[in-house]
C-alpha cells in the first residue's frame, strides 16, 4: 500500500527550543559564513528575541504577529527531516476594494532547509505546499507572503512573483580633515547629526506618513494593487542586533552608530532626510549596507533633493571609511525615481561605484487570492529593510 506523500511528511508549528535549536544548527551549514555553528545559533535565538519577533513583548498584541518556527517531518520514521520559519509584520495594501492604504499582517518566509540527507527527493516541494496552505489558512485570502530567495526565481514554481532588486557598490571615502561626523555642517548648510538604535520612532513616523501619501497618490493616479511594508523601529533595530552580535564575534569593534539624519539649517526640527544602515561581514568583505534612505520628496525642490541624497551617500562613505569597511551596498530602489538616473550616473562617473549589480537576495511576493496574484500590481519601497 502506497502512503500518501502529505501524510507522511508534515510541516508542524513549533515553540520547542530543542527543535528550533536543532534546525538552526542545521542551516548553519549554509548560512553561516564566518561564524561557528554555536556562534550562529546563539545569533538566530537573539534575532528570534527581538521585539519584532515577539507580539506580546509590543505594543501590538495581535497573535498573528511575530514570528513562527516550523519542522518538517518524516512521520513514517519520526524524523526531523528539515524545517522554515515566518515572520509576520505589518504591511500596507490599498486596491480597488480598501481605496486607502490599509494594515494587513503579512507574513515574511525565512530559513527554508531541506537537511541534506534528504535532499533530491522533492520533499522541498512538499514542504513549500505545506506553508503556503498554512500561511493562507492562519492569514487569510486578503493577505499576501513574501520571501527573499537565494535560489533564484525558484519560488515562483509556488506562486510566488519575484521582485529582485538590483545593487549599487561605492568605495569608502576619506573625509575631509575639517569633518566631525558627531556635530558639523555638511556642504550645503544641512546639520548633520548621528543616528543610533535609540532615535528610530520620530524618523519612521515621517516615513510612514510619507509612506501613505505616495501609496494613496499613486493609486489614485493608475488604479494598480499597492503593497509595502509599514515602517516600523522595531525592524531596524532587529538588523541591528544582528550587526551589535555577529562583528563583535568575528573581532570587529561593536557598532553604535547605525545612520545620520540632515536638518534644515533655518529649522532644526526639520528633518529633510536621513540614511540608515547596518553592518555585515560577507567573505573577506566588510560592508556597510544601506537598510533605507529618506528624502523630504514633498517639501524639498528636485535640485534640493539631489542635494540631500548626494549628502546622505557622501556621509556614509565617509562613516565607511572611519570603520574600516570595504564597500557600501545599497539597493538601487533606495534611490528617490525622479532622480534614479541622475543618481545612478553619479555614482557610476563621479563615485567610481559599480551599478546595476545583480542582488543575490531576490524579493518574491505571492498574493493569497488567486485573482488578485494574477492581476497587476506594485511593491512600494522593496527595501533591504523589509529583508528576513
Amino acid at each position: 500500500m502506497t502512503v500518501d506523500q502529505s501524510e507522511r511528511y508534515k510541516l508542524i508549528e513549533t515553540t520547542d527550543p530543542k527543535i528550533i535549536s536543532l534546525c538552526h544548527s542545521e542551516n548553519s551549514k549554509s548560512w553561516r559564513f564566518k561564524l561557528s555553528t554555536d556562534a550562529y545559533v546563539q545569533r538566530e535565538y537573539l534575532l528570534g528575541r527581538q521585539k519584532v519577533c515577539n507580539p506580546n513583548d509590543s505594543d501590538d498584541k495581535d497573535d498573528l504577529l511575530g514570528l513562527k518556527y516550523y519542522y518538517f517531518k518524516d512521520c513514517s520514521q519520526d524524523l526531523i527531516i528539515g524545517g522554515c520559519e515566518s515572520l509576520a509584520r505589518y504591511y500596507y495594501k490599498i486596491d480597488a476594494t480598501t481605496k486607502k492604504p490599509t494594515r494587513f499582517i503579512s507574513p515574511c518566509i525565512g530559513g527554508v532547509y531541506i537537511f541534506p540527507h534528504y535532499r533530491a527527493k522533492g520533499l522541498g516541494k512538499i514542504m513549500l505546499i505545506q506553508l503556503n496552505q498554512i500561511l493562507l489558512q492562519k492569514y487569510g485570502q486578503d493577505s499576501f507572503s513574501t520571501l527573499y530567495s537565494e535560489v533564484g526565481d525558484y519560488y515562483d514554481n509556488f506562486g510566488y512573483t519575484s521582485k529582485p532588486i538590483n545593487l549599487s557598490k561605492l568605495p569608502p571615502i576619506e573625509p575631509p580633515s575639517v569633518y566631525d561626523e558627531s556635530n558639523s555642517i555638511d556642504s550645503n548648510g544641512f546639520s548633520i547629526v548621528p543616528i543610533s538604535r535609540f532615535d528610530l520612532k520620530p524618523l519612521t513616523d515621517i516615513d510612514n506618513e510619507a509612506l501613505q501619501q505616495k501609496l494613496l497618490s499613486n493609486f489614485n493616479s493608475d488604479q494598480v494593487t499597492r503593497v509595502s511594508c509599514v515602517p516600523d523601529p522595531n525592524v531596524y533595530i532587529w538588523h541591528f542586533a544582528r550587526a551589535i552580535f555577529t562583528l563583535p564575534v568575528l573581532g570587529h569593534e561593536k557598532p553604535s552608530q547605525f545612520g545620520i539624519k540632515l536638518l534644515n539649517p533655518n529649522n532644526n526640527s526639520q528633518i529633510v532626510g536621513f540614511i540608515i544602515w547596518t553592518y555585515n561581514v560577507h567573505g573577506d568583505e566588510n560592508e556597510l549596507f544601506v537598510i533605507k534612505s529618506f528624502v523630504d520628496e514633498t517639501n524639498l525642490s528636485i535640485g534640493d533633493q539631489i542635494k540631500v541624497f548626494k549628502s546622505l551617500i557622501n556621509l556614509s562613505q565617509y562613516h565607511a571609511y572611519q570603520k574600516k569597511m570595504d564597500l557600501i551596498l545599497l539597493w538601487q530602489s533606495e534611490i528617490p525615481t525622479a532622480i534614479n538616473k541622475l543618481i545612478l550616473n553619479w555614482f557610476q562617473n563621479d563615485l567610481d561605484g559599480e551599478i546595476d549589480q545583480k542582488n543575490s537576495s531576490i524579493s518574491a511576493i505571492k498574493f493569497h487570492n488567486k485573482l488578485q496574484n494574477d492581476s497587476p500590481f506594485i511593491w512600494e519601497q522593496n527595501l533591504k529593510f523589509c529583508w528576513f
